[in-house]
This record gives C-alpha cells, structure tokens and sequence, in this order.
C-alpha cells in the first residue's frame, strides 16, 4: 500500500513540474510575430480652414491591378484603407460643393501605414485638386509630414493652368 501511494505521489509531482514548464515556457518564449504583406494608408480629410469633414466619398485605386476601394469618412473626417497589396496607388475625394481631390503616384510598401491628409476647397464638382504625393510620408512614430500641392484650373476657353504651393 505504501509503494502505491508514493507512485501516485511522484505521478502528481511530475505532472506538476510539467504543467509549470509549460505555464513558464510560454511566459518567457518570445512571441512570433509574422510580417505583414500588406500595407495600409490613412489620413483625415478637412476643409481649407482646417474643420474635418465628414462623409467625404473616397476612392482608391491600385494603378498596377486597376483594381478601386472605396468608402466615407467618418464623423472625425478621418478615412483608413486597410490590407492594401504593394504598389502604387491613387487616391479621389468627393463631396457636395467641393472641388474634387486628387492625388496619384502614392506608393504603399508591406507592413507600413502611408499617411495621405486631404484638403478639400469650396468649389464645383467640376473644378479637381490634384496632388503629387511625397515618397517618403510613411508614418513613423510621431513625425511631421508635408505635401506639395498642385492645382489645375480649366478655363472655359480651353486653357489650363497649374498653380503649386
């Protein structure tokens, strides 16, 4: 009788030790982490005096695939376009008396959030922004990003005219 309850008595002992293993194995193995093939491109779309704007119809389309996403901005104007294959991208903006934003040539990589703010001016529909996106507005923590700004007018005698800031 004796042997058989220090045979349950180390049985108890060794599934002890093993289940701690495996609790402390898992606490200080390090986690895999996968990398991302995808990249992802976000932003806040306001008017010229800076006061978001809500319910701006987005669309944004692989240049490489012509493949388009599209959606609205949200009550803070801000927009986040998700699980984008690399490649470059261009990006419109519409709302009711607006001028059209555009701006092309935006590259996305795997595994980094682009940063792509939009400025809509009061305008027609007719009237389009184009933009020329900044290669290295990747965010990266807290960092400050600018873009030029280009705008072409059409007049109605034919003429166009490009204006940059």
């Amino acid at each position: 009788m004796k042997s058989v309850q220090r045979d349950l008595l180390v049985r108890m002992l060794a599934a002890l030790v093993v289940v701690f293993g495996l609790v402390f194995s898992s606490m200080v193995a390090p986690t895999a982490k996968a990398d991302e093939l995808y990249g992802r491109m976000r932003g806040v779309v306001t008017d010229s005096s800076g006061a978001v704007l809500p319910g701006v119809q987005l669309n944004l389309t692989n240049r490489d695939t012509n493949t388009s996403s599209e959606l609205v901005s949200d009550s803070d104007g801000a927009f986040a376009f998700i699980n984008l294959k690399p490649g470059v991208y261009s990006l419109a903006a519409t709302k009711a008396n607006f001028k059209t934003f555009q701006v092309s040539s935006i590259r996305v990589e795997p595994n980094e959030i682009r940063v792509q703010n939009v400025v809509l001016e009061l305008g027609s529909v007719s009237e389009t922004i184009e933009v020329a996106a900044n290669q290295v507005q990747v965010e990266q923590s807290s960092m400050q990003l600018t873009a030029k700004r280009s705008r072409t007018v059409s007049w109605s005698m034919g003429t166009t005219q490009t204006i940059c800031r």
